[in-house]
């Protein structure tokens, strides 16, 4: 992902701009995960919504490939980048912050 973009999520994530934080490598995995499960969502919510399937080919997707069943596919990769995400954070958090903070 293009750095400016990056730059922009973090500014939009309400982050004060320091250059230690928005380049370590789990700050940056945990903004593309978060990034990614809201494009996973996205998508997801679109291919139920319209039905992408079986509007195209009625009758053949009744049993495999439904919207609904791509959906729920969706929301466990959404979830698993969810999880990958929060743990980076997490990871961000409790051991690079925490070592550079001084009391």
């Amino acid at each position: 992902m293009h750095s400016s973009v990056l730059y922009l999520l973090y500014i939009g994530f309400g982050m004060h701009s320091n250059d230690k934080t928005f380049y370590h490598s789990s700050f940056r995995t945990a903004i593309i995960c978060l990034t990614a499960m809201a494009i996973f969502y996205i998508i997801g919510a679109i291919v139920y919504a319209l039905r992408i399937p079986e509007r195209f080919c009625p009758g053949k997707f009744d049993f495999y490939f439904h919207s609904h069943q791509l959906f729920h596919v969706f929301v466990i990769l959404a979830a698993i980048c969810h999880l990958r995400g929060i743990t980076s954070m997490a990871d961000f958090r409790l051991f690079v912050q925490q070592s550079t903070c001084k009391l």
